[in-house]
């Protein structure tokens, strides 16, 4: 159990500041490649998860691409960090896709208004544009949790870490309750649709 929510925790955590950004660019302006973005964002929500574990342990440790990477200085990642690599693409595209249409949602009139009284960006963004995303920010964290979490095959499969059978079933009921019980409690910060 420790190993998944490690591996959750940590996955998260990446996508979060990774994301953060992210979700407030696409959710707040208009750019040349943004659709393309956006569309790059699905594909971690499309794919199989374990596809994503095969595709990470076999660029990282069987490749063709192992000798390029090797003359840069680059080695492989540990299987700890690959799993949490792999694991955070999902929870990314989650976090993401939750974040901006909150991001969205924010009124451009109050950013504007705290600009003209001498609000900088930076300023603008913490007193008035995530507190009012905060929903969407706080449910695509607990989502990308639980879809870092959900993908306990894929941590195992990736880090390498299996446990003995028994402790494997307890270990993946363990992560479906926990998962249950997030997507409950994120169902109700979430505003209904209209």
């Amino acid at each position: 159990m420790r190993l998944a929510l490690s591996v959750a925790g940590t996955a998260t955590g990446l996508a979060v500041a990774v994301g953060l950004p992210l979700a407030w660019l696409l959710g707040r302006h208009r750019f040349p490649g943004r659709s393309l973005i956006q569309a790059a964002m699905l594909i971690p929500l499309v794919l199989p998860a374990t596809l994503l574990g095969f595709w990470a342990t076999a660029l990282s440790h069987n490749s063709p691409v192992l000798p390029l990477l090797r003359r840069f200085g680059l080695s492989p990642a540990s299987d700890w960090q690959l799993a949490v690599a792999t694991a955070g693409l999902g929870a990314l595209a989650v976090f993401v896709r939750f974040a901006q249409a909150d991001f969205a949602r924010v009124d451009a009139t109050l950013e504007q208004a705290a600009r003209t009284l001498g609000r900088s960006g930076w300023s603008v963004f913490w007193a008035i544009t995530l507190p009012l995303a905060w929903r969407g920010v706080a449910s695509g964290t607990a989502l990308a949790f639980c879809r870092a979490l959900g993908e306990f095959a894929l941590t195992v499969l990736v880090a390498r870490a299996l446990p003995p059978a028994r402790e494997a079933g307890a270990l993946a009921l363990y992560a479906v309750a926990a998962t249950a019980l997030l997507v409950l409690l994120t169902s109700r910060l979430t505003p209904p649709l209209e």
